[in-house]
């Protein structure tokens, strides 16, 4: 069955009534206009989220339940996934679940100096859900702390662009 990512676009939200939160101004510096992501299972998890935020009552890795109401605000990317290769990418979610955010090391994406370094222990949304893609396709080059979310998406869509290439090659 297939995963998803939804990628929430800033830009497209305000558009629609949905007013921009301090942070997102600040992460469109970097990512415009993506500012958020998560990965979204299949049915076969009831169509659970997963990430890593500071909004609500959260400081971390997550599941939440997200129905996504209003598409006009996500863009989305299909990841085509056998139940194995989901089943990795949530007990890669479970693994994560409940660590925190990295405050201070998201910054190392604005950063071309290499001053800041990301926290080994602690994660992004971006990170995050990449770290779910890594364990479910096996992706074991990617340098998961290394993409805001505008790069992880050109990032997937390049990955399931080449394994579509294989399979046909």
């Amino acid at each position: 069955m297939d995963c998803s990512l939804m990628f929430r676009d800033a830009r497209r939200a305000k558009l629609y009534g949905k007013p921009m939160t301090l942070a997102e101004e600040g992460i469109l510096v970097v990512s415009d206009p993506l500012v958020h992501v998560e990965f979204r299972f299949s049915g076969r998890y009831h169509l659970i989220s997963q990430s890593a935020t500071m909004q609500g009552n959260f400081n971390g890795c997550r599941f939440m339940p997200i129905n996504y109401s209003h598409p006009e605000r996500w863009v989305e990317i299909i990841l085509p996934m056998s139940d194995y290769q989901e089943d990795c990418a949530f007990a890669k979610g479970q693994e994560l679940d409940g660590k925190g955010y990295d405050k201070f090391g998201v910054f190392s994406l604005v950063s071309n100096m290499n001053i800041i370094k990301p926290n080994p222990e602690l994660y992004w949304c971006s990170e995050d859900v990449l770290e779910l893609c890594k364990a479910g396709y096996g992706w074991a080059d990617l340098q998961c702390d290394k993409f805001n979310p505008l790069q992880a998406y050109f990032e997937v869509l390049d990955r399931l662009k080449q394994m579509k290439a294989k399979v046909i090659g």
